[in-house]
């Protein structure tokens, strides 16, 4: 039997259960492997910026390896006499099975190193290419920027500011899709303190100085950090590639292996360089910020735990000391993504902020899984006030299913390809007169899902054109996504919701334990799929009712109100 343990490949599904299992229960350990490599490392920057220490799961695949050799090690203490070829992407991986195997006196169970074509020629162009192409673009980047934008440094020369970690895209350069309301509920007077430090991503070059205009128009206070950063500033981040040949990583024994090469190897195929030189040019936009002076009373942080939340964190703690630095966690319970899931020693190093700010008080005992005594404080829900405005008053009959594709263009044409097979399967759906309304994720295109989909499109499947996320629950009586916030929304209006989860790896499970299981089902094939949408579309009046309800208290824990108090409690003001 063949098993493929590539990183984002298909898992057999006779496995699949097992090795959620194992990952589950390891996360832990794992954090503690992670611990052990960073402590000598506490202060050095050059860690923190690279992809082991951020614990990024969808971009570093060093928790998937380490996931790996648990699951064969479970696989050879519960199946003796199993007989496998299993399949690798990473030859530091290959060397740890075969000591364990060996060890073991295993001889049923083969280990290949194939990581296909694909990867090869990535890697080999990161080798020779990639950083010297982003370190260039974003300095080009960074040379529109000035150009584009009409900045003055004597705006906050003399101002004592708060400053808010965000991004910028084309598509969202006036529209807040990160913080919401936040900018409208900041009273007048202090509105003139605060600016946002951008991250500019998914734009162009080309589209970089309409982005500049654009990017005012709502009245928020913008401050590129381009116009802080010079060529010294770029030298540095260059120079990481130098300087990370030198880090002492120390030997980590896991089980009487060591994995200390599995972390070297994960640098040496940093999937996300964008990321980490963003990461190191944080750290001297700070440096900068402190050699002219400029004073910095508070600082948000839009926190994702990602190697640029890691720096802004390390670099305010070491230029600005006395300043307070808050952590936006806009709710994120997916398990398997552990960078949101703050740990000691990133507290011990600086990595974190010191207080998280929760949208809801139900979301407090998630940050702390694996820090109980971390600082955690309630603000409201900017980035999703709408759940406020819908008051549930009027019953839903729609036979709309809204589908909200995940960030994954495979995942998404997984979901579609599920739902289209499940609904030519049943007659009771086809005579429904159900419509399936598709929304892409923001950083897709419709076109990006069409040309890869193997299955004609229904009638009845139709892509949105709508972006308001709102708009389109509010004509919706389902919703069907996977990886997605958008659940906890969709509950909080009264709506049912179905999770289409991954048959062949890992789900990012957005549904917290604590929600009850009447307002969603989970599915993993199309017969799950049809009875779970058959189930829900036949809901009475008296179930709706009770659906609304459910949807009332979720709404309740979940998403605090937006109030002055709240407002200036996130502000650090009067507190």
């Amino acid at each position: 039997m063949r098993l493929d343990l590539r990183f984002n490949k298909s898992i057999d599904s006779t496995f699949v259960d097992m090795f959620d299992s194992v990952s589950f229960s390891n996360r832990d350990e794992f954090n503690n492997f992670i611990d052990s490599l960073s402590r000598p490392l506490l202060n050095n920057v050059d860690w923190w910026a690279q992809s082991p220490a951020s614990r990024n799961t969808y971009t570093s695949p060093l928790f998937h390896y380490f996931c790996c050799y648990k699951f064969l090690q479970k696989l050879v203490n519960d199946r003796h006499s199993l007989t496998l070829e299993i399949i690798l992407d990473s030859r530091e991986l290959k060397l740890i099975f075969e000591e364990f195997l060996e060890r073991s006196n295993i001889d049923s169970i083969h280990i290949y190193y194939k990581p296909g074509l694909s990867l090869r020629l990535k890697r080999l162009i990161k080798n020779f290419f990639f950083f010297e192409y982003f370190c260039l673009r974003r300095y080009i980047e960074g040379v529109l920027i000035r150009y584009a934008d009409n900045f003055s440094k004597r705006e906050i020369q003399k101002k004592s500011i708060t400053i808010v970690d965000t991004f910028l895209t084309i598509e969202y350069a006036n529209n807040d899709r990160w913080y919401g309301s936040f900018w409208e509920n900041i009273n007048g007077d202090i509105k003139d303190e605060v600016f946002f430090i951008p991250t500019v991503i998914d734009t162009p070059l080309r589209k970089i100085s309409s982005l500049c205009r654009k990017s005012r128009d709502d009245g928020r206070h913008i401050l590129f950090k381009d116009h802080y950063l010079a060529i010294d500033d770029f030298v540095f981040a260059y120079s990481h590639k130098k300087r990370v040949k030198d880090l002492n990583i120390i030997e980590v024994i896991v089980d009487d292996i060591d994995f200390s090469e599995l972390a070297r190897e994960d640098i040496r195929h940093n999937r996300d360089v964008r990321t980490l030189i963003e990461s190191l040019l944080i750290y001297r936009f700070f440096s900068k910020l402190k050699n002219n002076q400029i004073k910095i009373r508070h600082a948000i942080d839009w926190f994702e735990g990602h190697s640029i939340d890691k720096i802004w964190n390390l670099a305010i703690k070491e230029y600005y000391p006395n300043t307070k630095r808050v952590g936006y966690e806009s709710f994120r319970s997916f398990p398997y993504y552990l960078s949101t899931f703050p740990i000691k020693i990133e507290r011990d190093a600086g990595t974190i902020p010191d207080v998280f700010a929760a949208q809801g008080h139900e979301c407090v005992s998630c940050i702390k899984e694996f820090l109980q005594d971390q600082d955690v404080i309630v603000i409201p829900a900017f980035k999703y006030e709408h759940v406020w405005s819908n008051d549930m008053d009027d019953t839903n009959n729609s036979k709309n299913v809204l589908v909200a594709f995940p960030i994954s263009i495979d995942s998404s044409i997984r979901i579609l390809e599920t739902l289209i097979r499940a609904y030519m399967l049943d007659t009771q759906l086809h005579e429904s007169g159900v419509n399936f309304i598709l929304k892409t994720h923001p950083k897709n295109s419709n076109n990006e899902i069409l040309n890869q989909l193997t299955l004609e499109l229904p009638d009845n499947f139709m892509f949105t054109e709508e972006k308001s996320f709102p708009k389109n629950l509010k004509n919706s009586s389902i919703l069907v996504t996977e990886a997605s916030s958008t659940c906890l929304e969709a509950m909080a209006y009264g709506i049912s919701v179905i999770i289409v989860e991954n048959p062949s790896g890992l789900t990012y499970d957005p549904i917290p334990n604590e929600v009850d299981e009447k307002l969603y089902r989970k599915t993993r094939n199309e017969r799950s799929l049809i009875k779970s949408l058959t189930y829900f579309l036949s809901l009475d009046e008296d179930q709706l009712e009770h659906q609304r309800k459910l949807g009332l208290d979720l709404r309740n824990n979940y998403f605090e109100p937006v109030t002055k108090e709240g407002t200036q409690k996130f502000l650090g003001i009067g507190v």
